[in-house]
């Protein structure tokens, strides 16, 4: 018997018509091991005292993992979960989806979004545990924006520089040797393109085209 179940009755008459009492008259399942119940046959009955082993088994040892993150930088193609098997142990793993196999002990976690996964483990005598773990799911990428300080995007004999910051991320890297500063200034026309990593490390970009009129307008 699994510990802690409501116990069976002990019948008291046994299976060939022999009545009698029970010692101790109860089955307890509160305490893991092995305990001996005496049948002995009522008085006058021409029957022998016989007894009988009832073993208390406890839940099997469960260990779901600790939570886990998946993003663009730990975790890529999903995210382990459970420990390793015990022998004589099944396991069964709820929801399925996103994992490599619900029956593994330790599968590997894909979900498409946040998933609290349960585990019940079962042993040989049938007795369960249960335990959860989250996998979380962090791969939106940032909203990266650039920020036109100059207020222009043409480039004239009056602004020879245009000052731009990005926006949106945690880092950055410009091209045309920019370089990785959030605020950069321009100095000649071109499209320019910075690409902001955000903190789970997925990436997104953002462009601004930057155009000169070096014209003079002459007045007569």
């Amino acid at each position: 018997l699994c510990i802690n179940v409501v116990a069976p009755s002990l019948d008291v008459v046994s299976n060939n018509g022999v009545s009698g009492t029970w010692s101790p008259s109860t089955i307890n399942t509160s305490v893991a091991g092995t305990s001996t119940y005496t049948f002995t046959p009522d008085a006058g009955v021409c029957a022998s005292v016989v007894t009988m082993d009832i073993e208390v088994v406890s839940p099997p040892v469960i260990d779901p993992g600790t939570d886990q993150t998946i993003n663009c930088i730990s975790n890529i193609g999903g995210a382990p979960i459970g420990s390793d098997p015990i022998v004589g142990n099944t396991y069964s793993w709820s929801p399925s989806n996103g994992l490599s196999d619900p029956s593994d002990s330790d599968p590997v976690a894909n979900p498409l979004t946040n998933t609290l996964y349960t585990l019940t483990v079962t042993n040989l005598a049938g007795c369960s545990s249960v335990g959860s773990v989250n996998v979380f799911v962090d791969t939106d990428p940032p909203v990266i924006g650039i920020t036109n300080n100059t207020g222009t995007t043409t480039l004239t004999c009056v602004d020879i520089d245009i000052s731009l910051t990005a926006t949106g991320g945690n880092t950055y890297s410009w091209d045309n040797g920019l370089g990785t500063s959030d605020n950069v200034s321009i100095n000649s026309p071109g499209t320019y393109t910075v690409i902001g990593t955000g903190i789970n490390g997925c990436e997104a970009g953002s462009s601004i085209e930057i155009t000169q009129n070096n014209d003079v307008d002459l007045v007569v």
